[in-house]
């Protein structure tokens, strides 16, 4: 899957996602990859899973900025 959006994250627990201009959110792992990234807009490719216990994850393969 491939997704894009602006990067944030939240201290306790530590985790980091993307939203869009709707607000839709998906958490992105690793924390080491996309944690450069914050604040910025991103397009990211990995595999997604959906869990009704922690919610929407993609486990990130590759972050590339959209706007360098």
């Amino acid at each position: 899957m491939v997704t894009s959006g602006r990067v944030r994250s939240f201290d306790e627990p530590l985790h980091y996602w993307i939203e869009d201009v709707d607000l839709n959110r998906v958490e992105i792992k690793p924390h080491e990859l996309i944690a450069p990234h914050l604040g910025k807009e991103v397009e990211v490719e990995g595999q997604f899973s959906f869990s009704r216990e922690t919610g929407r994850l993609l486990q990130a393969e590759s972050v590339s900025p959209v706007n360098p």
